[in-house]
């Protein structure tokens, strides 16, 4: 049985939809347009829903389509902006708003999130839908697929587009800051994601190699590390980056050097190779020999 917040907010949606396809535009599908608002808002909380215009409902999921409309594989789309009535025919109540379309993947929202509250900003809204599209070879939206489509044909790929409701930044300049650290974190996101079964194989293939004849460790040492790496790939671990190092001396001073071509994740990027890059402490050094 329906609570009255959730017939309040299929009220509202039922209302985005006839003005979504009142005037003079025939062209929109009130049916295709029911069911897009529908699975755009599903997961927001019914009260959420319920307290809003229903043109504010509409503009919202239509300005998101319309930003997802380009998006080059492999990429994120970012967009943030402080949505008007003058300018937009719509608002989010004053608020600021990120729009993000991107690969679905673990660790989005969680991300997303970070990077907000690292510029003291609140999270205030969360629209978080996932869509099966078709794309064409450039990245433009083909269709937007029902539900119970799945991202098997090689055309087809299952998105995440959220929309973060965040306090209102006035300046412009902020809007670019925060799309851009955004991006760098989505950027993080995707290279662990995509690394993630590499990474997880050589921590199992370190384990197993671990022998202490050839280490000048005890037999103990060698054990706990071989248990404790077994341990973190058993699942119980998020494997982020990794690298290998190449430890050399120079007089009475080791030298950590990351080796070039051997990063994961989001140590993908070849390290710094200046002279000084990597010099260790002296005591670091010692038990490092």
């Amino acid at each position: 049985m329906q609570s009255k917040l959730d017939v309040q907010k299929a009220d509202v949606l039922a209302k985005a939809v006839a003005a979504g396809t009142h005037g003079h535009d025939r062209s929109v599908d009130a049916g295709k347009l029911k069911s897009f608002l529908e699975r755009y808002y599903r997961y927001v909380a019914a009260e959420d829903v319920a307290e809003r215009q229903p043109t504010d409902c509409l503009g919202a999921a239509k300005h998101h389509y319309k930003s997802a409309m380009v998006r080059p594989q492999g990429t994120a789309k970012v967009h943030v902006f402080t949505p008007t009535l003058e300018e937009h025919g719509w608002s989010a109540n004053g608020r600021t708003v990120v729009e993000i379309v991107v690969d679905d993947m673990p660790f989005l929202v969680d991300s997303a999130a970070m990077v907000i509250t690292d510029h003291g900003l609140e999270l205030q809204l969360l629209v978080h839908p996932q869509f099966v599209v078709r794309r064409d070879v450039a990245g433009t939206l083909q269709e937007v697929l029902d539900d119970a489509a799945t991202a098997d044909e090689h055309d087809l790929v299952k998105e995440s587009w959220m929309h973060l409701e965040i306090e209102r930044i006035a300046d412009p300049t902020e809007h670019r800051e925060l799309e851009r650290a955004l991006q760098r974190v989505l950027g993080d996101v995707r290279e662990a994601v995509e690394d993630w079964p590499k990474m997880h194989e050589k921590a199992v293939n370190i384990a197993e190699g671990l022998d202490p004849s050839k280490l000048p460790v005890s037999e103990s040492e060698v054990e706990d590390a071989r248990e404790l790496l077994e341990w973190l790939a058993d699942e119980h671990f998020t494997f982020l980056g990794y690298r290998e190092y190449a430890f050399t001396m120079r007089g009475d001073r080791g030298v950590l050097r990351g080796v070039p071509g051997t990063g994961l994740g989001i140590l993908r990027p070849d390290p710094n190779q200046d002279a000084n890059a990597g010099l260790l402490p002296p005591e670091v050094s010692a038990k490092a020999r």
